[in-house]
């Protein structure tokens, strides 16, 4: 996603992108798991304690990114697995165990 605005002679102004707002999205993935998961953690509180739009828009962005990170860091695992390199995830039977915190930890591991 990109943002670009523009004078009205249509020069280029400004360019946001991810990096413009996130500066951990060229990291690993894994590297910004905690970080996510807190924003995630704390705008879900805020949007218990104040559920308007902007609130609820929020945080719903924020988990979605987290979600996001663990699903390709997962992905990745799991493309690696197929080609041939050692299973990187824990066992189901593990994972039953874990907390999210735990499991957070194990896939920042993997990054």
């Amino acid at each position: 996603v990109e943002i670009i605005l523009k004078a009205p002679d249509g020069s280029v102004m400004t360019e946001y992108n991810r990096n413009s707002f996130d500066p951990n999205s060229d990291q690993a993935p894994a590297a910004a798991l905690s970080a996510k998961y807190d924003t995630a953690r704390r705008a879900t509180v805020k949007a218990k304690q104040n559920p308007d739009q902007k609130q609820v828009y929020n945080t719903r962005g924020a988990v979605e990114g987290l979600l996001e990170q663990v699903m390709d860091t997962v992905t990745s695992s799991i493309e690696a697995q197929e080609k041939g390199s050692k299973s990187t995830l824990p066992a189901l039977e593990d994972l039953e165990k874990m907390s999210l915190e735990q499991l957070l930890d194990h896939l920042e591991k993997l990054g």
